[in-house]
């Protein structure tokens, strides 16, 4: 490669690893969260962990530093897909009062009791990664009907928008729960 014998080399590290380590969770226990277009959680252990289920990856950081988690594809990009398909009005009253559209929806998003009126969100619009790795999973609403769909008084674009915050931390326990098996 004619490389200069004196030429110092840096060893790198995954974006996980690297997480964990930007945010001083290196300690056996400490955590990382990512909310991002994608959602991570990453746990640093002391030892190696392997999950036989395959749900959750381990990354090496040093020989006594290891980080287990994963990540979700469907975090923020799946609230974006939601603001750009279904909440055409919150973005012109957000516009209206000077308000950022993701705070605006997240406080009225608030608003709806948990449970959404019966809605179940799927939230795999990409696909998914942890902890099942499918990679053609499929997003979907199931308990609409034609008055949710039309949006009158009786339903409002808030209550599905909740479902998509509700149903995506959902995916995001799921996750969680694959990790912390290991603590």
């Amino acid at each position: 490669m004619n490389i200069d014998s004196k030429t110092p080399f840096v060893i790198g590290a995954s974006d996980g690893c690297l997480s964990n380590l930007g945010v001083n969770a290196i300690k056996p226990g400490n955590a990382a969260v990512t909310i991002g277009t994608s959602v991570a959680i990453r746990i640093m252990s002391d030892k190696l962990k392997c999950d036989e289920k395959e749900r959750v990856f381990s990354y090496v950081l040093t020989e006594n530093h290891y980080v287990v988690g994963g990540a979700v594809n469907n975090g923020g990009v799946a609230f974006r897909w939601f603001i750009d398909n279904f909440a055409s009005d919150e973005v012109k009253m957000a516009k209206k009062l000077s308000i950022d559209i993701y705070d605006y929806v997240i406080e009225k998003a608030s608003e709806v009791p948990a449970g959404s009126l019966g809605l179940l969100f799927l939230p795999y619009i990409l696909g998914e990664r942890a902890p099942y790795w499918n990679a053609n999973a499929k997003g979907a609403f199931f308990g609409i009907n034609i008055k949710m769909v039309s949006l009158t008084k009786e339903y409002k674009p808030s209550d599905t928008n909740h479902k998509v915050y509700e149903d995506m931390f959902e995916v995001f326990q799921c996750l969680y729960e694959s990790i912390k098996q290991y603590f």
